[in-house]
């Protein structure tokens, strides 16, 4: 967003009310957009205690106000993708301060510090160190209401003492940035419950400001998020004092909130998957689960491919369509993708049904899954295509390029980097060719192993990183110029967990390249993280097709 002018600073008289009045603690009811736009913001309740906590899992803490508490925000949907999702392995307890419902309403950042200790469970100061392995926070929409406002000098101070409280009982401690609006409804420009777009930025800037002051402290940018996806949909015109803000949004509501109704895609889900990644990336290996359920065989990587699968589905006419290709990583049984398809297609629903946020295939369809090296993806990329138009494609190759002996190859023989390059390149220009207009691809790098002793392939853990460190170097040099082309740091995003040179990681199999059920479920979470901003551009022709049916 463009900074409002200065004479909508000053005026309060356009305030418009447009956000959730307090809910009963017990309720999980959400309410319908249209009681949003008759209510107040709340002014916030205390912090009550949280549920006991998992013995057997990581715990995470959200504190924060409507944007992210269960009725009217994601908290709700980051606790059925990381605790439920997985059974209690990536996140044995998610929790929301002051419970899901109305209780949960933190408004200002006002007695911030109070209100947090009583949230962890700290009111009496004999929380143990650490107890949580991931506490987010926010506060801003509240401090810049005409009713609540809440000066820089005090935001600045207050966000210090929450932060300053947090660090001491948590392993990890996330600010998430204040959200964005759709600007304008009906042809008028909107100032939800009086709040100005330059204030949420202001109080932005002076989050990241103290947060470096305080230093560990974890930003999470959902208002860049939010925009990223956004910013895709009309803009105020030239010459309005709003110019270059989005209008209208198909994840937001008229105003702050981010739910809809079926066929509109969930804006709480959306988000949900910004907080979602920041506390997966930043909790501690050591607490995370790693029970695994083994549904089927464990793929092998030197078993001879002999087919491509079959062609996709017929593609979704209502929604965004992507497709994954990949290997065992990837594909369903010891991959990610179930997990991943879940989180887009079957958001966590309250009340009323949001739509689904793309439809998601693998290659292979209802065939083999298995990708496998990438001669066999530059042989089967064109059947696994089918007909193209996919507004998003991922894919990856590389683990079974660098197992000598793989895939029916001689003994000792892998895929050389030359070769490799040279499939990516194919893979790339045919699904360049079977994009939708503004379509998009996400190459995704391969996945680390444990440097144990143990060997796969025939090679020590060492060896097989090498290996996979040069082929995935060699793939970026290759794709990142590619303008339609994103790069998914899916290896980084391990490392971040599991640590440079790991011998043991809870999110992966033990001395093996595939994950347990936590790990299957952060892969998801990373990737359709990544992904779902570029959906919006469909969304758009969506939101024109669809908008007037509602």
């Amino acid at each position: 967003f463009l900074p409002l002018s200065k004479n909508k600073m000053a005026s309060s008289s356009s305030s418009i009310a447009l956000l959730l009045c307090c809910l009963a603690a017990s309720s999980l009811a959400r309410p319908s957009p249209e009681m949003v736009e008759d209510a107040y913001l709340p002014r916030g309740v205390m912090c009550g205690p949280p549920t006991p906590l998992s013995t057997s899992g990581p715990n995470v803490m959200m504190i924060g106000d409507s944007i992210s508490m269960g009725s009217s925000g994601y908290s709700l949907f980051v606790r059925e993708m990381l605790e439920n999702a997985t059974n209690g392995a990536l996140a044995g307890s998610v929790q929301h301060g002051g419970g899901f419902g109305g209780g949960g309403q933190m408004a200002s950042s006002n007695d911030g510090a109070t209100k947090v200790m009583d949230c962890i469970g700290n009111a009496t100061g004999t929380l143990k160190p650490k107890a949580w392995a991931v506490v987010t926070y926010n506060a801003g929409l509240h401090d810049c209401d005409t009713r609540e406002f809440v000066t820089p000098t005090d935001y600045a101070a207050n966000l210090k003492a929450v932060f300053e409280t947090l660090k001491p009982a948590a392993s990890s401690v996330v600010f998430v940035t204040t959200t964005p609006y759709d600007v304008m409804a009906n042809g008028s420009d909107t100032l939800p419950a009086g709040i100005h777009m330059e204030c949420v930025l202001e109080r932005n800037q002076i989050a990241k400001q103290v947060a470096a002051e305080v230093g560990g402290i974890i930003m999470n940018d959902l208002y860049s998020y939010v925009e990223q996806f956004c910013h895709q949909f009309p803009l105020a015109p030239p010459g309005s004092p709003l110019a270059g803000n989005y209008t209208t949004c198909a994840v937001q509501t008229t105003g702050l909130h981010f739910f809809d109704h079926a066929p509109m895609p969930s804006g709480q889900q959306y988000t949900g998957y910004s907080v979602a990644n920041s506390i997966i990336r930043n909790t501690p290996q050591a607490e995370i689960n790693n029970a695994t359920t083994l549904t089927s065989p464990e793929p092998s990587l030197q078993a001879q491919l002999s087919e491509c699968g079959n062609g996709p589905a017929p593609l979704n006419k209502s929604l965004p369509n992507l497709l994954v290709i990949g290997d065992s990583i990837s594909m369903p049984g010891s991959g990610y993708f179930p997990g991943l398809k879940t989180l887009l297609e079957n958001p966590y629903d309250l009340l009323f049904p949001t739509g689904p946020l793309a439809s998601a295939q693998h290659n292979g369809a209802d065939g083999s899954n298995q990708a496998g090296p990438s001669t066999n993806g530059a042989a089967c990329v064109k059947t696994w295509l089918g007909d193209g138009g996919w507004d998003v494609i991922t894919f990856n190759f590389g683990i079974h390029d660098c197992c000598p002996g793989g895939d029916g190859r001689s003994p000792g023989v892998a895929v050389n980097l030359t070769d490799y390059i040279k499939n990516l390149e194919v893979v790339y220009e045919a699904a360049h060719a079977g994009l939708a207009e503004n379509g998009k691809i996400l190459f995704v790098t391969t996945t680390p192993v444990s440097s144990g002793p143990a060997l796969i392939c025939n090679l020590t853990g060492a060896e097989f990183n090498g290996c996979i460190n040069k082929y995935n170097q060699a793939a970026l040099q290759l794709l990142s110029s590619k303008p339609d082309v994103e790069i998914v740091d899916m290896n980084a995003a391990v490392l971040q967990v599991c640590s440079e040179g790991y011998s043991n990681c809870n999110l992966q199999l033990y001395q093996n390249v595939h994950f347990t059920d936590a790990g299957k479920q952060f892969c998801a979470v990373v990737l359709t993280k990544e992904l779902a901003p570029y959906l919006a551009p469909k969304w758009l022709k969506l939101t024109n097709q669809t908008r007037t049916t509602l």
